[in-house]
């Protein structure tokens, strides 16, 4: 899949987006505009550079020491 950087942070305030939730009214936001650049998904960046998730997907990276998510 081809995915790209989303360039808005999450909003850590936001309790709709800390909790799995069906209010989806960000992602889906982000949905559309990741389509409109021609990508398949987008990660999402927390307010601490932190490297969250993609609006359908979740996130698995392989480090020396094993997955981490």
């Amino acid at each position: 899949i081809r995915l790209w950087i989303y360039p808005k942070e999450i909003p850590k305030n936001d309790l709709f987006l800390v909790h799995k939730t069906t209010h989806r009214t960000f992602y889906e936001t982000a949905q559309q505009e990741t389509k409109e650049q021609k990508f398949d998904d987008c990660l999402f960046i927390d307010s601490n550079g932190y490297l969250v998730e993609t609006t359908i997907r979740n996130v698995f990276v392989r480090l020396d020491s094993g997955w981490v998510t």
